[in-house]
């Protein structure tokens, strides 16, 4: 960063740093020192920095400083072992350093004006007239402030000191999305992948917190969290409610171990009945119209899977029925309402989890096969469309959407648009990168010397395009699929009601009319767990390492189908 900018930097930051040494040590002297620790390191390892988004510096000037402290208390205890064995110990009061020390904490924990007015007359020595001229506000309002915080120290220096998540911070897991990111593709990570945004977001989610009780909470000085409540305040995920208080506004489940395995038994259970009552209809269905294995797999020109392979369009039409029969579209509609409409362009609803007091590793069942990425779909201008589902047994690691163009670029292929020629190398490779062409021999070749250049003696033809694709739109497909037999209804609307006696129980009261939403029968987990079933059961046959590259995903509404001769 250039030097002008940092040091604009330190100058904004110095008392919030001088704020937090406070909350640390025993004495102003020793939170002097560590202040100037904190602030050279800040100051040099801000110039190293390429760039930084504003959004991430308070959290990153944050760790810097509990970094320095950890050092510095290290640093102290050696030597104070040292002392220890060389001298006597002094006389020292105990007693005494510890209520300064109270009395410092609770100074940093006081409001932005409270604090800047006992700072400015105890420690800087400053006369209330001076105060009131700096602040620009009249002196008997720095009166009435300089009354009102020192009777908020008084209160608090009467209470029992209590632990704080400053000591045991929580740590949010999964963050995602329900609904449409931004043009930058900025949700719930973005925001919300420090801990010091996280912790502020869990203090104030199940009850309404100011922002003084958030840092007494989560063991941090005001000032840090008076600016990172107003980013979030500004990008939705906190609210501004009465009592100038703040109320976290996100869908943060609250694991625990037994909940968890409550809900593994009783949707292992619903999906079982999905296998045995719905899938079969599915299959039949599938096999009429794409009769295996006789080339190519197509319904008047309608349905292409790569290599006539009918195990690979069975993978992707089961999930795809199951999210669409089984209320997927209403689901999203009825879930929209709670989606926040946010200043960059997107509009969601903010998710995330939280463990408490279990590791993964206590779980009698392995989670990772039921982690999914969720329904995806996007549409091109053209109306081309693609739904996708990333799963456990993809090989895609729920890395979300890569660039939309791969689908652009692959849609002018098809249509015989898109050649191989020098010019469109790159357009290529990703292509063959991203699996979703499988060069038959391979049609390009490179070093580290020079450029990919294509061979000699390969067409476009010789390719296999490596995804199930089809002419219909989302709808024409959806309308041939089985409806849900009237026996699962009256399962399904059994397993509702008990799926959501167990999960409201991580919610706070405020979510549990959103809590019953998630226990729709077509939300990603449950077909994570039928197709867990169907390869137990032979019914889906294993993948190769080109299919997993893109398993459960159907492009729609192509002019026309590739050849599978």
């Amino acid at each position: 960063m250039k030097k002008e900018y940092v040091d604009k930097t330190i100058e904004r930051y110095m008392k919030k740093i001088f704020g937090f040494a406070l909350t640390k040590l025993n004495n102003i002297d020793e939170a002097e020192e560590l202040a100037s620790k904190i602030i050279f390191d800040v100051y040099t390892s801000l110039l190293r920095l390429d760039e930084m988004k504003n959004h991430n510096l308070d959290g990153y000037i944050w760790k810097v400083s509990q970094n320095v402290f950890i050092k510095h208390i290290n640093g102290e205890k050696k030597n104070r072992e040292i002392m220890t064995f060389n001298a006597p110990k002094p006389n020292y009061d105990y007693e005494k350093e510890r209520q300064q020390a109270r009395l410092r904490t609770e100074i940093a924990f006081l409001g932005k004006i409270h604090r800047e007015i006992i700072v400015m007359h105890y420690f800087e020595k400053m006369e209330l007239k001076k105060i009131a001229s700096i602040l620009g506000l009249p002196l008997g309002t720095i009166k009435w402030h300089l009354h009102d915080a020192k009777k908020t120290i008084k209160e608090k220096m009467k209470m029992t000191p209590k632990e704080t998540n400053g000591m045991k911070p929580v740590r949010l897991l999964h963050l995602a999305v329900n609904g449409i990111t931004g043009p930058n593709r900025e949700g719930t990570w973005t925001y919300l992948s420090d801990l010091l945004p996280q912790n502020i977001a869990y203090s104030a989610y199940h009850n309404a917190k100011s922002i003084k009780e958030i840092a007494v909470e989560i063991g941090v000085a005001t000032a840090f969290v008076e600016d990172e409540v107003a980013k979030l305040e500004k990008f939705g995920f906190i609210d501004k409610v009465a009592g100038d208080k703040y109320l976290t506004n996100m869908a943060i489940a609250v694991l625990t171990k037994d909940n968890l395995e409550a809900q593994h038994v009783v949707m292992t259970e619903f999906a079982k009945k999905i296998c045995e009552l719905y899938v079969p209809l599915v299959v039949e269905v599938m096999e009429r119209i794409c009769p295996p294995p006789t080339p190519p797999i197509n319904v008047g020109g309608q349905i292409y899977s790569p290599e006539s392979d009918f195990n690979f369009l069975m993978w992707s039409i089961i999930t795809f029925a199951i999210s669409n029969k089984f209320g997927s579209h209403t689901w999203i509609e009825d879930i929209s309402k709670y989606w926040v409409k946010r200043v960059d362009g997107s509009e969601y609803l903010a998710m995330a989890d939280v463990m408490q007091d279990f590791q993964w590793s206590d779980l009698s069942y392995d989670r990772v096969k039921y982690v999914t990425n969720g329904d995806m779909t996007r549409y091109h201008e053209e109306d081309i469309g693609i739904w996708r589902l990333d799963t456990y047994y993809d090989n895609r690691n729920l890395n979300g959407w890569e660039n939309w163009n791969i689908y652009a670029d692959l849609h002018e292929l098809i249509k015989g648009k898109l050649k191989k020629e020098e010019t469109n190398i790159d357009i290529f490779k990703n292509l063959y990168d991203m699996g979703y062409l499988i060069p038959t021999p391979p049609t390009f070749m490179e070093n580290e010397k020079n450029p990919p250049t294509f061979m000699g003696g390969a067409g476009g033809g010789d390719d296999i395009v490596n995804l199930v694709i089809t002419t219909m739109t989302p709808n024409e497909l959806i309308a041939l699929l089985p409806d849900i037999p009237d026996k699962l209804k009256e399962i399904i609307a059994e397993y509702q009601e008990e799926i959501y006696g167990i999960a409201k129980a991580q919610y706070p009261p405020r979510m549990h009319d959103l809590c019953r939403l998630f226990s729709s029968p077509a939300v990603p987990a449950i077909k994570a767990r039928v197709l867990e079933q169907l390869l137990a059961n032979g019914l889906l046959k294993p993948l190769s390492e080109d299919q997993k590259k893109t398993l459960n995903t159907i492009m729609f509404g192509v002019e026309r189908l590739p050849s599978v001769e």
